[in-house]
């Protein structure tokens, strides 16, 4: 029996490691507020993600509709456009329908 309890939670955290390890979904429009060094402001981004991989737009202080691309894994997000500033990155962590 004791094997057996062993092997069941080592199941059990293998399944809440899957859950957890989920990838997140960041397919359509967010609204973020960003502070950059040229000023801060909302800024809107445009999402499409094909598995690991994300394309889309960007809209704000920096310009409209600047193609973006990034790559996102789990809840972890990264992606850059280029602008009259330079590249610009932005790194998050999604949780549900909020972003940091």
């Amino acid at each position: 029996m004791k094997g057996f309890r062993v092997a069941s939670a080592g199941l059990c955290l293998l399944l809440l490691a899957a859950i957890g390890g989920a990838q997140q979904e960041l397919t359509g429009t967010w609204v973020l507020s960003v502070e950059l060094d040229v000023g801060s402001g909302g800024a809107t981004f445009v999402f499409e993600q094909d598995d690991g991989k994300i394309t889309g737009s960007y809209t704000g202080i920096l310009g409209e509709g600047i193609a973006l691309t990034g790559t996102i894994n789990g809840d972890q997000v990264e992606w850059s456009f280029d602008s009259q500033a330079g590249t610009i990155t932005f790194k998050g962590k999604i949780t549900g329908t909020e972003m940091e």
